[in-house]
């Protein structure tokens, strides 16, 4: 392959046959190769993307390409960490801009917070870099939110992180989690048309590529939140205003042909709630028995924020307090989160998503300002939620009946 050639195909079979000799290495490359090599498989792919990779299985069998080549399976570790750095560093060009040469093995030291990609994320060709780069990320995790692929759940271990890719994110968080959160923002970052008093109805992109990255980076985020606990210096780089944002965007997307970018919000706003919910868990041995009489009383942490002049606030559970803040204006998160918790089908991933939506329940009804949160008919459809799931208990769980 010649890099930073312009490519011209005329059918699929060529792309597909460059796409297998970028991936070829020889058992002697060196770090720098290796990292040139994956450099250019994601410059070329989404360079390409809309073209030939917009059937969801396409793009399926072009990112286990990568997962399952010599260069990821022998370099599992070290590719990992370089798709970390490319989502954290500024995005890089499509394949008929990369530089002729492979990339320095050492590069310089990455900033703790990455410099703004606004500007940048306006570009398709970058949108389609980021989408790929988040993509990669959730397939290398086991868990694709985005699609039913078939070959996510029969893929092979041995060719994944699982959840190890997700705390490898963690062990860079103060880079990751500003651009990732930046590219959730940006999904709605769109001029909208005037209602009659004067205010912005927020709107879809047209192209959609805000959307395709914002979802993306939305479920790399509920996967990070999902699988392991967050300590409160993590927790303090969601701010109040982001999880405003989140509800937002659910009510923006409640009309969306495509209900994935919408379920993927919900999702992640419930795991943020256990987030904060667990972050100020008591130590082990200092909680009270209360006689298992009652229920424990609501949990609401404290998570320390810096307002505009440097000084340190305490704020509780944030998506709790933007839902009391915001009463009547999240008609759509609380039918949605009803109409999930109904469809539950018993996967591990349901189920997941179930046990967070009751612990938000729980909040909402013991909480003063949230106990009448949900309309009359959302309440009867969630009365009836119960009943069938108590009913379908086996008598193995007879205790929890």
């Amino acid at each position: 392959m010649e890099v930073g050639a312009v490519y011209t195909f005329t059918e699929p079979s060529q792309f597909w046959s460059e796409l297998g000799d970028i991936l070829l290495i020889s058992p002697e490359s060196t770090f720098a190769e290796l990292d040139y090599a994956l450099r250019s498989y994601v410059a070329f792919v989404g360079t390409y993307l809309d073209e030939y990779l917009r059937d969801p299985q396409d793009l399926d069998t072009a990112l286990f390409a990568l997962l399952q080549s010599d260069l990821f399976t022998h370099h599992t570790d070290r590719m990992t960490a370089t798709l970390i750095t490319l989502l954290t560093q500024p995005p890089i060009p499509p394949a008929s801009s990369l530089p002729t040469s492979p990339v320095s093995p050492t590069p310089p030291p990455l900033p703790l917070t990455p410099p703004s990609i606004k500007d940048q994320h306006k570009d398709p060709r970058v949108q389609s870099t980021l989408f790929i780069l988040l993509m990669l990320l959730l397939h290398l995790g086991l868990s694709n939110p985005l699609s039913p692929s078939a070959s996510l759940r029969h893929s092979d271990p041995a060719t994944t992180n699982s959840t190890k890719v997700f705390k490898a994110l963690r062990g860079r968080w103060f880079e990751v989690v500003p651009v990732l959160l930046e590219c959730v923002e940006e999904s709605s970052a769109v001029q909208g048309s005037k209602e009659p008093a004067g205010e912005e109805k927020m709107v879809m992109p047209e192209d959609g590529w805000e959307e395709r990255v914002g979802t993306a980076a939305t479920a790399v985020l509920y996967e990070v939140c999902r699988v392991m606990r967050l300590g409160r210096a993590e927790l303090a780089l969601f701010k109040p205003h982001f999880i405003d944002q989140l509800f937002n965007l659910v009510e923006s997307t409640r009309d969306a042909s495509d209900e994935t970018f919408n379920y993927t919000l919900i999702k992640l706003l419930i795991a943020l709630n256990e987030q904060f919910m667990v972050s100020s868990l008591p130590p082990p041995g200092t909680h009270k028995d209360n006689g298992g009489n009652s229920l424990p009383p609501p949990i609401m942490p404290k998570i320390m924020h810096e307002n505009g002049d440097g000084e340190k606030r305490e704020e509780g559970n944030l998506v709790l307090k933007a839902l009391k803040e915001r009463e009547g204006d999240s008609k759509t998160f609380g039918e949605n989160v009803i109409f999930i918790l109904n469809r539950s089908n018993g996967t591990p991933d349901s189920l997941c998503v179930s046990l967070l939506i009751l612990k938000l329940l729980y909040l909402l009804f013991t909480t003063s300002g949230t106990s009448e949160y949900f309309y009359v008919n959302d309440l009867c459809v969630l009365v009836d939620v119960f009943i069938r799931e108590l009913n379908d208990l086996g008598e193995e769980s007879e205790g929890v009946r």
